[in-house]
C-alpha cells in the first residue's frame, strides 16, 4: 500500500483514545497533551471522528468518563489504585465496547495500562473481533525494571504472551520493530508546545540554580546530583547556589535525609513538593540548568530513554543535564550528558557558561516533537507513518 493510500485510509478513522491512568501527576499531563493533539488532528480533518476517555478526581475516587457513561475507581495509594483499575477493566472497557458494537469506532489508541493482565487482553481480542484496531503505546521498553510488585509483574508476564491476538500495533519510543510478537510503530516521545511557556533569558554570570522536576522514582537516580553538589561544595565551588527539587515520590525521604546529613546541602537544597501551573512556572523561570533523568546503564536493563522531562526542559528553552542516552539530544549543544559514576559540577558550569543558544533556539529544536506530529506518524497520517 502506498503512503497516499495509507493516509486516505487513516482519514476515515473513527478513533477512541483511552489512557486508563490515575488523573494526576506528570503522566496525566502527558495524557491530556495527547488528547489535545488528537483533537487538533480531528479539527484538521485528518480523522473522521474522535471520542476520548477522560479521567478526573472526584473526592477519593478517580472518575473515568466516556460519552455519557462513567466508572469510579478508588485512589487510595498507587498499588490500591492499580488493583482497583484492574478489577474495573470490564466496566471501563464496556463503555467503549458499546460504541464499538454500533460501528462507531474503527480504532482504539491506549496507553499500556497500570496492570496488564489477561482480562485486559481478552478485551483487546473482543475489540479485534469487532474489527476495531487496537494500538497500545508502551512508553518504556523493556519495562520490567520499573515494576516492584511481584504479583503485578507476574500478571503482566503472563498476559504479554497473548497480546499478538488482540493488538493491531504497539506504539513504541524504542528502536524495536516487534514487541511481544506484535509489529511496532516507532515514534518519538512528544511534547505539547502550545501548553509549555518559554522561560525568559537569564543574565549570564549569575549564581546558578539547578532544578529537578520528577516523580522521584529509584531509577531516576536523583541522588547523583546531591552527591555531585556535596563534592563541589567541599572542593570550594560557589557558583551553584541552589538545587530545587520539585515533585514527590518514593525517593523523597531518602533525598531529604541526604540533604539533612550535610550542612552545605541543607543550605542549598530546597524541596518544593509537587508544583503545578503558576507555581511551577515561577520555579522554572529562575532555573538555569534542568536536571533530567540521571539513570545509568544497567539500572533497568535498558540502553536508551526518551524522557518526558527532557522534552519539557527543551520546550521551555532551559539547558539540561542527563545520564542515559536520549537519542533526541545526543548532538544538541544545550543538553549535557554526564558520564557514568561520579558527576562533576565544575565541567557542567563551564559547559553552561560556554552556551550561546537562546531559549527560542532551544525550543525551536524540538518543534518536530510536538504531539500532533508524532501521533499523526503513529496513525499513518505522516509520509513516514505506518499502518
Amino acid at each position: 500500500m502506498s503512503n497516499k493510500e495509507s493516509i486516505e485510509m487513516s482519514r476515515n478513522l473513527r478513533l477512541a483514545f483511552a489512557a486508563i491512568w490515575p488523573p494526576r501527576g506528570g503522566i496525566s499531563i502527558k495524557i491530556k497533551a495527547q488528547a489535545r493533539a488528537f483533537q487538533q488532528i480531528l479539527d484538521a480533518g485528518d480523522i473522521r471522528d474522535l471520542n476520548i476517555l477522560t479521567g478526573r478526581q472526584v473526592g477519593e475516587c478517580d472518575r473515568y468518563e466516556f460519552r455519557n457513561r462513567s466508572v469510579d475507581v478508588w485512589n487510595r495509594g498507587k498499588l490500591d489504585t492499580a488493583m482497583n483499575i484492574a478489577l474495573r477493566y470490564p466496566r471501563i472497557y464496556h463503555m467503549i465496547w458499546a460504541e464499538a458494537k454500533g460501528g462507531q469506532i474503527t480504532d482504539l489508541y491506549l496507553r499500556k495500562p497500570l496492570v496488564l493482565d489477561v482480562n485486559a487482553v481478552a478485551w483487546f481480542i473482543f475489540f479485534r473481533l469487532r474489527r476495531v484496531r487496537v494500538w497500545m503505546e508502551i512508553p518504556t521498553f523493556p519495562y520490567d525494571g520499573e515494576q516492584r510488585n511481584a504479583m503485578i509483574k507476574w500478571l503482566d508476564r503472563l498476559a504479554r504472551h497473548f497480546l499478538r491476538f488482540g493488538l493491531h500495533r504497539i506504539v513504541t519510543f524504542s528502536d524495536d520493530t516487534e514487541i511481544f510478537g506484535v509489529q511496532t510503530v516507532r515514534i518519538a516521545n512528544g511534547v505539547d508546545l502550545d501548553s509549555v511557556p518559554l522561560r525568559p533569558a537569564l543574565p549570564r554570570g549569575r549564581a546558578i540554580e539547578l532544578s529537578v522536576v520528577s516523580s522521584l522514582q529509584p531509577w531516576h537516580r536523583t541522588e547523583r546530583i546531591f552527591d555531585a553538589l556535596q563534592s563541589y561544595l567541599l572542593a570550594g565551588g560557589r557558583r551553584v547556589a541552589r538545587l530545587n527539587v520539585i515533585g514527590e515520590g518514593p525517593e523523597l525521604s531518602k533525598l531529604k535525609a541526604l540533604a539533612e546529613s550535610s550542612p552545605g546541602l541543607r543550605d542549598r537544597v530546597e524541596f518544593h513538593g509537587s508544583l503545578f501551573e503558576d507555581e511551577l512556572e515561577a520555579a522554572l523561570k529562575r532555573t538555569d540548568i534542568g536536571v533530567g533523568n540521571l539513570e545509568e546503564l544497567g539500572d533497568r536493563g535498558i540502553r536508551a530513554v526518551q524522557t518526558l522531562k527532557h522534552r519539557d526542559f527543551a520546550a521551555r528553552g532551559i539547558p539540561f543535564i542527563y545520564g542515559m542516552t536520549d537519542p533526541e539530544f545526543t548532538t544538541t549543544p544545550f543538553a549535557y550528558q554526564v558520564p557514568e559514576g561520579q558527576i562533576e559540577l565544575g565541567p557542567i558550569v563551564e559547559w553552561y557558561d560556554s552556551l550561546d543558544n537562546s531559549p527560542e533556539e532551544i525550543r525551536a529544536s524540538v518543534a518536530h516533537l510536538d504531539w500532533s506530529q508524532q501521533l499523526r506518524k503513529a496513525l499513518g497520517l505522516a509520509s513516514d507513518g505506518v499502518l
